[in-house]
């Protein structure tokens, strides 16, 4: 089946790069195959590889059916071919991910990496004990799983199912909820929406008390990014009550936010500004999209390029006037003197799991939302985001809102300009459409035809790969317009 031989090959090609970067990592046995044996086999494969576990889903595709940014036909050509997935993406077309044999990078990367946390969940408790662990280890060595592969249901049910409703959230479809690292079993129906996210906040939540308290290295899991998941997926339940809770007590484990002011505005320095990035992630996941995506498929938005002043970092630092364009007659060039809004190689990697910055804006969002909360309460975390992100800072004040409704939006706007690097834009459209003072009428022009993504449309789940039902045909497909 397509999903067991896509996860064969990406378990096997990851655990060559482990064995080959690192010589005392796996044993190899005669034939060639790397064999998990040992405690310390299992944690190390949670350390990832380049394009592995701590890589996933696909930012290109999911920021192209946004709102954030504009595109044409000359960076989205040919915009006619039906194998052009961005093309069909920014289109919102009902057709898309047509190809039989390429892999689709929002569903094939998350199950890859989820038939590795299989892997070790499934077979660390009787592994070899080696020098420097105990049998309590592999419990924490679990919890790290459960957690990762918690996030990657997250973001498959985001992708492919319908926005969590309570209304109708235990008959809307999910994704298959696979949990055997038998990659010659069969691959169950599609799950509900309800019973993914049953799943996934339990996951997170029976993990708590084996995971450690500091991650072993920037790519693993502990409490404070438990909190941190906890937090992003209470939110998008509309439960207010435990997504402050969570947020709150990510806050505490980790809550100092990067300082980008500290940046100069004509900073060359590309690790300088990585740091910052870094260092605001509770856990590093990066997504497999191009990192630099605006080079290739377009500039901010107008209304994106609004919401952002000159003052502020999250343009200034992170945008360019410099991009590689098309032409006819020379092919690809790299010009500058362009609009300053594609954004630059001073960012390199696009982080999608939660950030500092994040949960001080959910919490801010639910001390809006919940009737607990004052707009003193969210002024403040505002500008603990904000005095950190602009030059020359004027912090905000009670006066500056009428009312907790206007104060909501204000933190709705920037989350938007938080969050512009991390690929979620997409997830916050779908979960704000359920509010009609939010719901929202995405528009894409493209070569003169204007195409419409209505916040009640089902595009707004994309469909199963046809890669995927040609070998799973008893998968149910997504309704598309």
């Amino acid at each position: 089946m397509k999903i067991k031989s896509t996860l064969t090959v990406l378990l096997a090609a990851l655990l060559s790069m482990l064995n080959t970067s690192c010589d005392d990592y796996l044993d190899v046995d005669p034939k060639g195959l790397t064999v998990l044996e040992t405690i310390q086999d299992y944690d190390l494969l949670l350390n990832g590889t380049w394009r592995s576990m701590f890589y996933t889903t696909d930012t290109d595709i999911l920021e192209l059916t946004s709102d954030n940014h504009t595109s044409t036909e000359l960076d989205l050509r040919p915009i006619d071919d039906p194998l052009n997935d961005a093309a069909k993406a920014y289109k919102f077309d009902s057709d898309i991910f047509l190809s039989h044999d390429e892999n689709v990078r929002l569903w094939d990367a998350a199950y890859g990496n989820i038939y590795t946390y299989n892997t070790v969940i499934n077979n660390v408790g009787s592994s070899k004990i080696v020098s420097g662990y105990s049998e309590e280890d592999k419990e924490s060595i679990i919890a790290e799983a459960r957690v990762g592969r918690a996030f990657e249901y997250w973001l498959l049910v985001n992708t492919f199912g319908k926005q969590y409703n309570e209304a109708t959230t235990s008959t809307d479809l999910g994704v298959p909820l696979i949990l055997e690292d038998n990659v010659s079993g069969s691959v169950p129906a599609r799950s509900t929406v309800k019973e993914i996210y049953d799943f996934i906040i339990s996951e997170n939540l029976e993990a708590l008390p084996n995971l450690p308290n500091r991650p072993k290295n920037y790519t693993r899991e502990y409490t404070g990014s438990a909190y941190a998941y906890l937090a992003r997926y209470y939110l998008f339940m509309s439960n207010f009550e435990k997504a402050f809770e969570f947020a709150d007590k990510a806050i505490d484990v980790k809550g100092e936010i990067s300082d980008f002011t500290t940046v100069p505005v004509t900073t060359s320095d590309y690790f300088a500004l990585e740091d910052h990035h870094f260092s605001d992630q509770y856990t590093f996941m990066s997504s497999q999209g191009t990192p630099n995506w605006f080079y290739r498929y377009g500039i901010l938005s107008e209304e994106m390029t609004n919401l952002l002043s000159s003052s502020d970092t999250r343009f200034s630092l992170l945008y360019s006037d410099c991009a590689w364009q098309y032409d006819d007659q020379t092919g690809w060039n790299y010009n500058c003197g362009l609009p300053p809004t594609r954004i630059g190689a001073t960012l390199g990697s696009v982080t999608i799991t939660p950030t500092v910055p994040e949960m001080y804006l959910t919490r801010a969002e639910c001390n809006a939302r919940l009737s607990s909360g004052t707009i003193g309460e969210v002024i403040n975390d505002l500008n603990s985001v904000r005095e950190n992100r602009i030059y020359d800072y004027t912090p905000l004040s009670v006066a500056d809102f009428t009312s907790k409704a206007e104060a909501l939006a204000f933190v709705l706007d920037e989350r938007r300009r938080e969050t512009l690097y991390m690929g979620t834009r997409f997830f916050d459209l779908r979960r704000l459409n359920l509010e009609p003072e939010f719901a929202k009428t995405i528009v894409h022009e493209l070569d003169g035809t204007t195409y419409t993504l209505a916040p009640n449309s089902d595009n707004w789940a994309f469909p199963i790969p046809a890669s995927t039902l040609n070998f799973n045909p008893h998968l149910e497909q997504n309704p598309r317009e």
